[in-house]
């Protein structure tokens, strides 16, 4: 009996020091796993900072490159493409989160600087259109848009009128040529077959165009300066400006009644700004609209509402 009471404290004893060893171990092993966790969260912060110091040292190269590229040969018009590519890119290195946007950026806006550089400048295709004319830029923006052509011989024609047929033709492009199957042709003097047909057609169903109340249009007559306010006035929807600008004119009362409002609004909006200056700036409301003044009234349109 004796030597059974000693073996069953001897197994006990034996139990206890595993249960010991056992809860040792189970504590030792924690331990690790929280030294282990602990070192995994200070590679992971260190990589996070190494990260962001990655990041922002790709951010400030970024933008001194971008400072850097040699565009002293630039033209006004290629560095307003410049300027919008840079301040694009600016936004884009300012708001990356990793390294390869920051890359991407910077890729992208070098790519838009050259194609900046590429751009073929007005003055450098026509020969009356001289880099410090006032209608450089519209011309420079109606060749590169493909509004407008010049007139062959190396010249953009700037003082040439701008016909009624060419006006409405420009618009249609500008509105993808939409089809005209199943149109009415209004018009006894617009024939099957002219560059302006389908633009007239699309245009008089649009409310653009009236004709001239006679059951013409005269697509190849010269355009007057109110003839292409009210066009551009329908084509833009007729929303009226209610203060009269045309007062500052010394010729606002040879306005034609049908394109008072029009020509209010186009002078509201700096479309037109009138000949000459000061109390002499005439509206020359009848006048022919030359290609360069058109030109110049379009870019204002398509770049300024």
């Amino acid at each position: 009996m004796a030597e059974t009471y000693a073996e069953i404290v001897a197994i006990k004893a034996e139990m206890v020091e595993y249960l010991a060893q056992a809860q040792k171990a189970a504590e030792d092993a924690e331990a690790a796993q929280k030294a282990a966790e602990e070192a995994q969260k200070k590679v992971e912060e260190a990589l996070k900072k190494a990260q962001e110091a990655a990041l922002t040292a790709a951010k400030y190269s970024a933008i001194i490159e971008l400072v850097g590229i040699d565009v002293s040969d630039y033209t006004p018009e290629q560095m307003e493409q410049v300027d919008a590519a840079l301040a694009q890119a600016r936004q884009a290195v300012e708001a990356a989160q990793t390294v390869e946007e920051v890359e991407a950026a910077l890729a992208a806006a070098k790519e838009a600087i050259q194609a900046a550089g590429e751009l073929v400048c007005a003055s450098d295709l026509f020969r009356d259109v001289s880099l410090d004319a006032w209608y450089h830029k519209g011309v420079d923006f109606v060749v590169r848009s493909n509004y407008m052509e010049g007139m062959g011989n190396g010249v953009f024609g700037v003082n040439a009128a701008i016909t009624r047929g060419q006006i409405v033709t420009i618009l249609y492009r500008m509105e993808g040529e939409p089809g005209v199957d199943g149109l009415e042709n209004a018009f006894t003097d617009v024939k099957e077959g002219k560059f302006y047909t389908e633009a007239v057609l699309w245009a008089a169903s649009q409310g653009i165009v009236e004709g001239n109340g006679d059951g013409t249009f005269k697509p190849e007559a010269a355009i007057t300066r109110e003839q292409l306010a009210a066009i551009l006035y329908r084509y833009d929807g007729e929303q009226a400006v209610a203060e009269d600008v045309l007062s500052a004119f010394s010729d606002a009362g040879k306005v034609s009644n049908f394109a008072k409002e029009a020509m209010n609004w186009a002078v509201a909006n700096g479309l037109i700004n009138g000949i000459g200056n000061g109390a002499s700036a005439t509206l020359s409301p009848t006048a022919s609209a030359s290609r360069a003044q058109f030109a110049t009234i379009l870019m204002r349109y398509m770049t300024e509402e």
